[in-house]
């Protein structure tokens, strides 16, 4: 059993993805990103990624573990071609501060919305749709 879902929705170019209380480490974030990419990869159009993080337990090893593969390496979905923004899911302060982070030189200057709940989520990405067909 995964310690994570990956859905693609229907409605809006999102994927959702929800790490649940045991994921962590180098192997989760392994499989986590096997299962990811090919999405991305299969897609017609750009792609926002939801990350719901409420269930987390993450340790700081297991957050610099997942940004260095997901963000900074090439091959990190952050740097794929059909990558158009992503956001998380969370209220917790430690991944907020993470996201601050992430807006920095050394992540690549990362916008990071932080929410709280799903809907709000798909609520930025239905209002950042909207922005970029009228730019």
């Amino acid at each position: 059993m995964t310690n994570f879902s990956i859905e693609m929705l229907d409605d809006l170019p999102v994927i959702l993805t929800t790490y649940f209380e045991d994921y962590g480490g180098s192997d989760d974030v392994a499989a986590f990103s096997k299962e990811l990419i090919p999405m991305f990869d299969r897609a017609t159009e750009k792609l926002y990624h939801l990350i719901d993080m409420r269930r987390a337990t993450l340790s700081f090893n297991d957050i610099m573990t997942s940004t260095d593969y997901c963000i900074k390496r090439p091959e990190g979905f952050a740097n794929h071609a059909n990558f158009q923004a992503f956001a998380l899911i969370t209220e917790r302060k430690m991944f907020q501060s993470i996201a601050r982070g992430l807006g920095t030189a050394t992540f690549g200057n990362l916008n990071v919305p932080v929410v709280p709940t799903v809907e709000e989520a798909l609520d930025w990405v239905r209002r950042d749709c909207a922005m970029r067909q009228t730019a």
